[in-house]
């Protein structure tokens, strides 16, 4: 059965891209997985803290569709968050498996392989140098790469750590280093460099590095080669590019500040029912790209603070786990929890089911190891 569950897993995330086959995914594959999953073990969705709060949080969200400006939008979206808390119960019970995990994270990876291969499929693609080159991606959304992105990265470090190859890690801690510095170039998105980066160095260092006198110095000469090499290059391109631009944008004069700035406002007028899910787009033309702003102007307060307990406990719980166990994968999953909950800022997760499934896969593969370490230890 669990079997079963997995197969029609890949075949959603295989087809994610194909929207005749993804809207079947969305209203047929769905329902039969979790269908299946109720009848074979349904205590899987109350039986976390972290899908009961969920729960709560689709539970609160739509309630609120009741007092909404437009209760047929708001109805619609939830839809969408609906399925999106499902996939994301599956994508949790399949990662409570151990056999299963190398294959979720292969899965992840496939993913965004899937989404690059449709992006990429219209023709060459070129580095963006106007806003109109942000659309050549085959109606794949050019921000969207960077996020599933975040993912891949974060599922192969997590595939190439039990190798203890340091040449490996190195080698292709560089091609994605390459890689993210190429699709942000493509994409002119931001938040690749602001998020890739930093995740990909310190999962690295998490991952194999100890601080030994030899270590330090291979780290430093590597860094400044990087550096050295790389910089000049990569200022060539981005003085070139549309990319260079947004950098250098100023803040006050971006399209995200006047979203921001409106959210905070209706927010404030409806701070506990906000205007209803997705009401806040069908009033502006544009969502939020923020998680916490468009939850909290879509359904209030509450609705943000549940989303926000979900994220703080995860974070915490990892610091806690690794202070008693001293392992360093619960480094790796502090490390990405932390980038999540920043990753939020500049996209609204919660109604794509392709972006809060691979989350719960990992808070699932989390959940799993500790429990494996308290057994291991307790038989030892």
């Amino acid at each position: 059965m669990d079997k079963f569950i997995l197969i029609l897993y890949l075949f959603c995330v295989l087809f994610s891209m194909t929207p005749t086959i993804n809207t079947i995914s969305l209203y047929m594959i769905v329902p039969i997985m979790c269908l299946t999953l109720i009848l074979h073990n349904h205590k899987v969705f109350y039986s976390n803290n972290y899908l009961s709060t969920y729960l709560l949080l689709i539970v609160w969200m739509a309630f609120t569709c009741v007092t909404a400006v437009n209760p047929d939008v708001a109805w619609r979206q939830m839809v969408r968050l609906l399925a999106a808390y499902i996939f994301s119960v599956i994508s949790f019970y399949l990662a409570s498996k151990k056999a299963f995990i190398k294959w979720l994270y292969i899965i992840i990876i496939l993913n965004f392989i899937v989404l690059y291969h449709r992006a990429s499929s219209a023709g060459e693609l070129i580095i963006a140098q106007t806003v109109a080159d942000r659309d050549q991606f085959n109606g794949v959304n050019a921000n969207g790469m960077a996020y599933f992105l975040f993912y891949a990265t974060f599922a192969i470090f997590m595939l190439i750590r039990s190798y203890k190859k340091t040449y490996l890690l190195f080698a292709v801690t560089v091609l994605l280093l390459i890689f993210s510095v190429y699709l942000s170039l493509l994409t002119a998105s931001r938040q690749v460099l602001l998020i890739q980066i930093p995740l990909i160095i310190l999962l690295l260092l998490v991952c194999f590095f100890k601080a030994k006198a030899r270590n330090i110095v291979m780290l430093f000469i590597g860094a400044s080669l990087i550096i050295f090499v790389g910089w000049p290059i990569l200022n060539d391109y981005l003085n070139n590019s549309l990319l260079g631009g947004r950098v250098m944008e100023n803040v006050l004069e971006d399209a995200r500040y006047f979203l921001v700035r409106d959210a905070i406002n209706e927010a404030t007028n409806h701070p506990l029912l906000g205007l209803g899910p997705d009401n806040f787009r069908i009033k502006y033309r544009m969502f939020t790209h923020n998680t916490y702003l468009e939850l909290l102007v879509s359904s209030g307060f509450p609705a943000m603070i549940f989303f926000i307990s979900l994220i703080t406990r995860f974070i915490y719980l990892q610091i806690k786990r690794y202070i008693k166990t001293k392992d360093r994968s619960f480094l790796m999953f502090f490390i990405f929890a932390s980038f999540f909950a920043v990753d939020n800022l500049f996209y609204v997760f919660t109604g794509d089911m392709w972006l809060m499934g691979p989350f719960f896969i990992i808070v699932g593969h989390s959940e799993l190891y500790y429990k494996n370490y308290i057994y291991e230890t307790k038989r030892n």
